[in-house]
């Protein structure tokens, strides 16, 4: 309800997020870390990042100035990795593995700190997301939704040839929005189009028994996606 301002009085960041006592905020200006999320400090990355995320002790940013990917074992001093370009979107762990999605394809680690690129190779990836077993992975490049069971090997679903910015999975179903409204699946390989077939939706969320999306027409929400 009531906010103040931190010693951070400019520059445009992207995102924040925190882990074990830490918080790590991006921008244009590079990473800020903070131990109460009031007093922040510049790392020694001054380039612009995209987003953070910290995973089995390790944290990962992605670069939006085409310098590609970072880890960090403290969230305060950073090492580039070995992907040194490219512009990256989205990272997440599970089952030993991280994913990070970007402009160039898909790419895996097993600790954070070097990257290697299988199939997908081409193409820009705006989110991916891993649930029940399933990775999944949206393009902003007109070629749909990939799934993948290790996260290493992917496939394209059933639907090719549309762009989509936001996948999430909750309560036993997957829904993804992007550019031609709002899809959602079983299983994660194959995808149905909702009521809401048309539109320009950025992000999808699902809590206390309710999905939230955001479109660039206001705001629609749904307690069931069969309808």
């Amino acid at each position: 309800k009531s906010w103040v301002q931190s010693n951070i009085t400019s520059g445009n960041f992207n995102s924040v997020h925190n882990a074990n006592g830490l918080w790590v905020a991006c921008g244009a200006s590079g990473l800020f870390y903070s131990t109460d999320g009031k007093n922040w400090t510049q790392s020694n990355i001054t380039s612009a990042i995209y987003m953070t995320y910290n995973a089995n002790g390790i944290w990962v940013a992605c670069s939006s100035s085409n310098t590609g990917l970072y880890y960090s074992t403290d969230g305060k001093s950073w090492t580039q990795s070995n992907i040194t370009s490219g512009n990256f979107n989205s990272a997440c762990f599970a089952n030993g593995i991280w994913v990070v999605c970007g402009g160039g394809g898909l790419y895996h680690s097993t600790d954070g700190k070097t990257w290697t690129q299988k199939n997908l190779t081409s193409g820009t990836l705006n989110s991916v997301y891993f649930a029940n077993g399933l990775w999944v992975a949206c393009s902003s490049s007109n070629t749909g939704l990939y799934y993948s069971t290790d996260g290493i090997t992917w496939t394209q679903s059933n639907v090719k040839n549309l762009t989509f910015y936001s996948v999430h999975n909750a309560n036993g179903i997957w829904v993804t929005c992007g550019g031609y409204g709002l899809y959602y699946s079983l299983d994660g390989m194959t995808w149905t189009l909702s009521n809401i077939k048309s539109g320009t939706f950025n992000f999808v969320y699902f809590a206390n028994g309710i999905w939230v999306a955001c479109s660039s027409k206001g705001l629609y929400y749904s307690e069931s996606v069969f309808l």
